[in-house]
Order: structure tokens, then C-alpha cells, then sequence
């Protein structure tokens, strides 16, 4: 048992492109992904939607899989809903306010 598994956590990070080139090994002798996740020291989830993503058990290309996972992750965050302006008004009215409020013109 590892110490891992023994403390209880979760290995953490994305799978780097090694490790996918280790599932595409793995899926290509036949195993299933709980064995794959097991000899990476990953949770079964894991194994499982990289499969999925990427061309499923018979199709899992490591390099476009780990190409895809860099631009997927370069996406970025969406702004929270507070970004858009005040509710029930627009920005321009916000900085119109604020504008009038320190005696500002225009």
C-alpha cells in the first residue's frame, strides 16, 4: 500500500504527457482502467475521462490527448456574473452616478 493511499489523498495534478502515454500502453495490452489507475497511482475516474476524451479505448492517441488537454485548460475562467455591471442597471449608469457623485461633467 502506498503512503498515499494509506494518508487517504488523492493524487492531484493533470496527467502529465508520460502518464498518457502510459494509459495509451495500458489500453493497447488490453487492461482495464481501474488497472491503469492503479499502476499510475491515479483514481479509476481519472483513467476513465481521459479515455473518454480522447478517442476511447481504441483510439487514445497520447500526444493529441495531452494537445487537447493544454488547450482546453487555456480557456480561461468566465467572469463572475458581478463583472457585468451592477444589477438592474448598465456599467454606463454606474459610471454616471459615480461621475455626478464627485462633480464630474460628461
Amino acid at each position: 500500500m502506498t503512503a498515499k493511499a494509506i494518508l487517504g489523498s488523492m493524487p492531484g495534478g493533470r496527467l502529465t504527457q508520460q502518464d498518457r502515454r502510459r494509459v495509451a500502453a495500458g489500453l493497447a495490452d488490453g487492461l482495464p482502467s481501474a488497472e491503469i489507475a492503479r499502476r499510475l497511482d491515479r483514481p479509476t475516474s481519472t483513467i476513465s475521462r481521459e479515455t473518454g476524451r480522447n478517442g476511447g479505448p481504441g483510439g487514445h492517441e497520447p500526444r493529441q490527448a495531452h494537445l487537447e488537454t493544454v488547450r482546453r485548460a487555456r480557456r480561461g475562467t468566465p467572469a463572475p456574473a458581478y463583472a457585468a455591471g451592477p444589477p438592474g442597471g448598465t456599467a454606463g449608469e454606474e459610471i454616471n452616478e459615480t461621475r455626478s457623485e464627485r462633480g464630474c461633467r460628461g
